[in-house]
């Protein structure tokens, strides 16, 4: 009788590390410097995004292939294994990895060709109003006029200055994310329809941030708002915590969220909770008094 009370507490225990287990069903597990005790974490190609963000996985063998909608390998090194994109890869951002004997080439196919200050000598990189985010960060193109239209879904303009040059953004937008320019003698609005209104660290003063659960992301990315209350409801696409860590809470994710990269946030005296049905809750270093 003891002998069959102790092999149904190990099946128990294995029935439940098997299901907390991530599957290939989310769509971004991205375990950015989390740790799991106990968990082996897997992949397979059916993840769409499957971001190895500097983890290290002893014993295995990280393969890539063209079905990932993104391989983006940030700083990752991959010793014999040659790593190769192509068009068919939605996001192929190298975000400045070096490729021996590769040269990285990009179309306009690319729905995110994000040339994060990689160069590439004898090429001349362009965009065209086709690619849903060109995202020029702290690129420069000399003899090479930027310019955007409502056209394109993501006009990052993140940390550029365009000389001679008003940057207007249109309700049309779906991203309009100033992160950290200033634009003076022009006051910043923002309206529902923007799906990321995502203020990184931009002040407004004498204006109120004001967001609405129809913002599919309301990334307050190191923002402050004295006074004010941040909530997020279940309409938020993302719920982002990349690193966060919960004193006596296990962290556990569910197919149906698309990411729930905990992001180094610390909330003192309060339980997060979060449901699959935010998509998109992407606190990043915020601090919220």
């Amino acid at each position: 009788m003891h002998a069959t009370k102790s092999t149904f507490f190990m099946l128990f225990a294995l029935v439940a590390l098997v299901a907390a287990a991530p599957s290939p069903k989310n769509l971004l597990d991205a375990e950015v410097g989390n740790s799991y005790p106990g968990e082996s974490l897997k992949r397979s190609a059916k993840n769409l995004l499957d971001s190895e963000v500097g983890n290290s996985y002893p014993g295995e063998s990280l393969k890539r292939s063209a079905k990932n909608l993104l391989d983006s390998e940030v700083g990752n090194s991959y010793p014999g294994e040659s790593v190769k994109r192509s068009a068919k890869n939605l996001l192929d951002s190298e975000v400045g990895n070096s490729y021996p004997g590769e040269s990285v080439k990009r179309s306009a196919k690319n729905l995110l060709d994000s040339e994060v200050g990689n160069s590439y000598p004898g090429e001349s990189v362009k965009r065209s109003a086709k690619n849903l985010l060109d995202s020029e960060v702290g690129n420069s193109y000399p003899g090479e006029s930027l310019k955007r239209s409502a056209k394109n879904l993501l006009d990052s303009e993140v940390g550029n200055s365009y000389p001679g040059e008003s940057v207007k953004r249109e309700a049309k937008n779906l991203l309009d994310a100033e992160v950290g320019n200033s634009y003076p003698g022009e006051s910043l609005k923002r309206e529902a329809k923007n799906l990321l209104d995502s203020e990184v660290g931009n002040s407004y003063p004498g204006e109120s941030v004001k967001r609405e659960a129809k913002n599919l992301l309301d990334a307050e990315v190191g923002n402050s708002y004295p006074g004010e209350s941040v909530k997020r409801e279940a309409k938020n696409l993302l719920d982002s915590e990349v690193g966060n860590s919960y004193p006596g809470e296990s962290v556990k994710r569910e197919a149906k969220n698309l990411l729930d990269a905990e992001v180094g946030n610390s909330y003192p005296g309060e339980s997060l909770k979060r449901e699959a049905k935010n998509l998109l809750d992407l606190e990043v270093g915020n601090s919220y008094p």
